[in-house]
């Protein structure tokens, strides 16, 4: 009876399959690039454009590092995410 829609669990998602995703962590690593570097060109006062390079560098980091299938630097990445949304709230 298990499984008798034909449709796979989506709970049962294989680790290199989740680790995969980490891809769009580095696209968000890399548009956070691109908005800094602008305003730093703008000379934008709505963003803290160091803070925001390092940032992006250590998301980038994250993103590669789970890429490769490191679980510390998964549960890092979850840890720095909520730190800033703390931060922000």
């Amino acid at each position: 009876m298990a499984n008798w829609h034909g449709l796979k669990s989506l709970t049962r998602i294989p680790a290199r399959d989740a680790a995969h995703m980490a891809g769009l962590a580095g696209v968000v690593a890399g548009l956070t690039t691109l908005f800094a570097l602008i305003s730093m060109r703008a000379e934008c006062a709505l963003w803290n454009w160091p803070l925001s390079l390092i940032d992006a560098l250590c998301f980038g980091v994250v993103a590669w590092r789970t890429w490769c299938g490191s679980r510390a630097f998964a549960v890092a990445g979850l840890s720095l995410y909520g730190l800033e949304v703390l931060y922000a709230w």
